[in-house]
């Protein structure tokens, strides 16, 4: 099913975009002997920033697999903690490390702690660390805070 999607808000500095999904609804449920349109599910923000070394997963699409369905790519890693201040200084992007494995196309995925929660959003990698980057929960709550309403 196709649904329209538009940007609501979007910062530049952390790379970051809401989009509303218009007419989005998951498969029909019966209810009370007919059916009815039933909400999409969706994650929630972590109540507070995950400490280094807190496990986390990552759950993203691979830019160069094409098939039908989509598959989506999971992985397990911890979080590191926060970038050296020189990459910092670049923009809230990339501002934690975390060590689940990405490729192509996993930009924008989020990382959840074991609760299920949202603790930040995966961006980019360094290939000669072998490090994983993201936007760390600071800057996810401080966007919704701006933008959700």
């Amino acid at each position: 099913r196709v649904c329209v999607a538009r940007c609501v808000a979007a910062d530049d500095k952390s790379d970051i975009a809401l989009l509303r999904l218009d007419d989005a609804y998951g498969p029909p449920m019966m209810a009370n002997g007919s059916y009815v349109k039933k909400s999409l599910p969706c994650a929630s923000l972590a109540t507070q920033n995950a400490i280094p070394g807190s496990d986390v997963i990552c759950v993203g699409n691979p830019a160069r697999i094409t098939v039908k369905p989509p598959i989506f790519h999971t992985t397990c890693g911890v979080l590191i903690g926060e970038t050296a201040p020189s990459r910092r200084e670049l923009k809230d992007l990339g501002c934690i490390e975390h060590s689940a494995w990405t490729y192509w196309g996993h930009s924008g995925a989020p990382l959840f702690n074991l609760d299920g929660c949202i603790v930040g959003m995966h961006n980019s990698w360094d290939g000669n660390m072998g490090t994983r980057h993201g936007v760390g929960w600071v800057a996810l709550e401080r966007f919704l805070a701006c933008y959700m309403h």
